[in-house]
């Protein structure tokens, strides 16, 4: 089933180089996604950890309510968490990092109170038409 996910992966890369109006550049964005994956394989394989895809997490803030999707959440054997989040923007600029970090923060501090566990790393994945950037806090 490699050949599978293989032709998958790059079909999903083809539309993406096309929604990004960058067609000649599907082998790049391809290479970029695998390598995002082997950096979360590598984070993943260090330890003893279980991982959940795409968990809602929801609550309040000081006075404002908040409501997202993390895309992975690593649980660690201690029970902390990393927080990963997968970004394809074509803005990977400074600005654009803190932004997706507040994000991070946000999702971090709802997790930690709703089960009183630490979040230990947040981080971002950017994959873009150019080159594959990995912030971590």
């Amino acid at each position: 089933d490699g050949n599978i996910r293989h032709d998958k992966l790059n079909l999903l890369c083809k539309n993406h180089a096309l929604a990004q109006k960058v067609p000649d550049q599907v082998d790049l964005i391809q290479k970029n996604v695998e390598n995002a994956i082997e950096s979360v394989k590598r984070l993943i394989s260090s330890k003893n950890v279980e991982l959940l895809r795409e968990v809602n997490v929801f609550g309040s803030i000081g006075a404002y309510n908040y409501e997202g999707i993390v895309d992975l959440l690593i649980v660690d054997k201690e029970g902390n968490f990393s927080v990963v989040d997968y970004k394809s923007d074509e803005n990977t600029s400074e600005n654009a990092s803190k932004k997706h970090f507040q994000q991070l923060g946000i999702y971090s501090d709802l997790i930690e109170d709703l089960t009183n566990k630490k979040v230990k790393e947040k981080i971002v994945l950017f994959t873009n038409g150019e080159s594959k950037y990995y912030f971590a806090s």
